[in-house]
């Protein structure tokens, strides 16, 4: 994007962003721009296409620079190759545009509760952006996050994860589960592609089900991990350890009590 004027580079930069708030990777972009499914995109569809994503303020002069400077090969079409290397380009400026200084991690013992971070492959980016808007808030609480997630966040935005487990499909999800059984997890910011099919559909199931279970607050996209850091922010991390137990919790374990019982007696 050198060698491109300020104002285009400010647009093509705006474009990344907008498509990253909305959950499309260039993949998604590409077909959903590709209205007649040829496999390209032609000027036309592609003003059409940011016509659907709301983009008004942008005029029909914009499109058309944007249009050319994704049309490498200047047949007056893009390919998904084209489409997606200059999607490349620009995403690289845009983690660029600022540093961040590491920071140190949290002291954690055993009795340390954590928030966990995790996101599907689609989701990385926009729930790094999330973490990088609120990065005040993520660098001051113990952090546990899947693997891959947990390095991304700090290669680029410097914040320490003071615990890893494996990705989501390798047993990542279960081992979240297994912390929230053992009351080591305060929230959960799970990012969820809902564009996809995920073949560790029933881990994530599990998860969000011991999550209800044990009345753990957690946010699956951008929308309502806003609402949820705030309640954080405003009472803690331990905030809901002094609620009333949860009574469907108190009724199995009141009901598995007579069950040990039962057993007991028939001995």
């Amino acid at each position: 994007m050198s060698n491109l004027n300020k104002e285009l580079d400010l647009s093509l930069l705006r474009l990344h962003d907008l498509l990253e708030s909305r959950w499309l990777s260039p993949e998604k972009v590409f077909s959903a721009a590709d209205e007649n499914g040829d496999g390209h995109i032609t000027s036309d569809e592609f003003t059409l296409f940011l016509s659907t994503l709301g983009v008004s303020a942008w005029s029909e002069q914009d499109s058309r620079d944007i249009f050319n400077h994704f049309d490498e090969s200047g047949d007056g079409e893009i390919d998904l190759k084209e489409f997606e290397d200059k999607m490349l380009q620009i995403s690289q400026v845009a983690k660029k545009k600022v540093t961040y200084q590491k920071v140190d991690p949290i002291p954690v013992d055993e009795s340390t509760r954590f928030v966990s971070l995790v996101a599907h492959n689609e989701m990385k980016s926009v729930l790094l952006k999330f973490v990088e808007e609120q990065r005040d808030f993520f660098s001051q609480v113990p952090l546990v996050t899947t693997g891959s997630t947990g390095k991304s966040l700090q290669q680029r935005l410097g914040i320490p994860v003071e615990r890893l487990v494996a990705s989501g499909p390798l047993g990542g999800d279960q081992a979240i589960g297994g912390m929230i059984s053992e009351n080591r997890i305060s929230a959960i910011f799970f990012f969820k592609d809902p564009l996809s099919s995920h073949a560790h559909a029933a881990d994530i199931e599990a998860l969000t089900r011991l999550c209800d279970v044990h009345q753990i607050p957690y946010a699956t996209n951008r929308a309502s991990a806003i609402g949820l850091l705030m309640a954080l922010q405003e009472f803690g991390l331990d905030w809901h350890m002094d609620s009333d137990e949860n009574s469907i919790l108190n009724k199995y374990n009141q009901g598995q009590s007579q069950v040990i019982a039962a057993v007991g007696q028939s001995k």
